[in-house]
């Protein structure tokens, strides 16, 4: 397996189609952040669930042949890193598990090279956001889930607009 086949994976249309459903519960849920600094744990709950099952459809296509066993590799052992050190109390992002609860679900939808480019664009979508959001925070910290639904947003751009040119996506047989 070669680097370059990791790299062009596509995002499927079940996987956009998850994309949307993120955005919608992102949505009502910055909208909870935004007003009381805390979105409801159903949401957390939603979204663990969600993951679990892009992590079983993940894999009944590398069992079918659709998506290499590398890629589901790469993919999961990047997901379990960010939410090992997201929670890790000495390398601690300062973001509540309800938001790695999201961004989780949220990186589970997508390759391992959108994965690593999201991963990026949240810190620096975090870093715009942020004067925006510290009116809304309390005690230092801001509400994070408006940062999550306005990377997804512009995952989805990137996609639909296909700013960055990939090949075309894996298709179950």
């Amino acid at each position: 397996m070669e680097l370059t086949e990791i790299i062009t994976q596509s995002i499927t249309a079940i996987n956009f189609h998850g994309l949307i459903f993120l955005l919608g519960s992102f949505t009502v849920a910055s909208l909870s952040d935004l007003r009381r600094m805390a979105a409801q744990q159903d949401f957390a709950e939603v979204w663990a669930v969600y993951a679990g099952l892009m992590f079983f459809y993940d894999l009944y296509l590398s069992m079918t042949g659709a998506m290499p066993a590398t890629v589901l590799a790469a993919k999961w052992l990047i997901i379990l890193a960010f939410a090992v050190t997201a929670t890790n109390q000495k390398i601690h992002f300062n973001i509540s598990l309800m938001d790695i609860a999201a961004i989780t679900a949220l990186i589970s939808t997508l390759t391992p090279a959108y994965i690593i480019a999201t991963l990026i664009l949240l810190l620096i979508t975090g870093e715009l956001l942020n004067p925006i959001l510290k009116p809304f925070g309390q005690a230092g910290a801001y509400p994070y889930l408006p940062v999550v639904l306005t990377t997804t947003i512009l995952v989805l751009l990137i996609h639909t607009t296909g700013i960055i040119q990939i090949n075309p996506p894996i298709t179950p047989q």
